[in-house]
């Protein structure tokens, strides 16, 4: 994960577009949602400090907050009523092994029914275990549904790779981060402007393809071990 991160798991190609491209259709995708009245304009993040930054990043790589590149907790809610498709995937925290972050069982609300207020995903959208955080509980979501409050979707703009962003925030450098942050004693959580103020490296578009590529591969070659 860490080298993955590091621009160190799969050559570099320097015909790739740069990050900083995508930054700025992330940008104008940004502008045309809040003109159209479908996300609110936010505060702007702080800059990134050269103290922040843990290591160097390859050439073509940005270093970005989370919240800049991420819908950051703004899908909707729902309540429950008669009227949902009974058929709609419902999440819920111990639905995801720790650490693995395998999806154990996809219960749909006609056998778990719920009470409580959820959050909407769409498909493709990153879906993080924000309490205790260190069980590191990551999944992107393969169809829509709903899941508990203490998931938190993500929804990624510009065509950023959801699956990229899913084992950066599984690399030990963003768990450290986090795990120093979360607050609460009895169900320690992170804070959203904890979260949104995270940084991220984020290679070119093309390299992320790359990275998950070669990264599904090794996980393929850890699970055959285990077998």
């Amino acid at each position: 994960m860490q080298h993955a991160v590091q621009g160190k798991l799969v050559q570099q190609n320097p015909n790739d577009e740069p990050a900083s491209e995508l930054l700025k259709r992330i940008k104008s995708e940004k502008e045309q949602l809040i003109k159209d009245g479908k996300i609110k304009k936010e505060k702007p993040l702080p800059p990134i400090t050269k103290d922040e930054t843990p290591f160097e990043l390859p050439k073509g790589w940005e270093w970005v907050r989370l919240g800049d590149i991420v819908n950051y907790g703004l899908t909707g809610s729902l309540e429950y009523s008669e009227e949902l498709d009974k058929n709609m995937w419902i999440l819920d925290l111990e639905d995801i092994e720790k650490v693995s972050s395998k999806l154990l069982i996809k219960n749909r609300i006609k056998n778990k029914t719920f009470n409580s207020t959820k959050k909407c995903f769409q498909k493709r959208d990153v879906l993080y275990g924000k309490l205790r955080p260190y069980l590191d509980k990551v999944i992107v979501a393969d169809e829509n549904g709903i899941c508990t409050t203490e998931i938190l979707p993500l929804r990624t703009y510009a065509n950023l790779n959801p699956y990229y962003l899913r084992w950066v925030l599984k690399n030990p450098t963003f768990l450290q981060y986090v795990n120093q942050l979360t607050y609460g004693v009895k169900m320690p959580r992170l804070g959203t402007e904890d979260g949104k103020n995270a940084i991220i490296p984020l290679p070119p578009f093309a390299e992320q393809q790359r990275i998950v590529a070669k990264v599904d591969e090794l996980m393929q070659i850890i699970d055959n071990l285990k077998v």
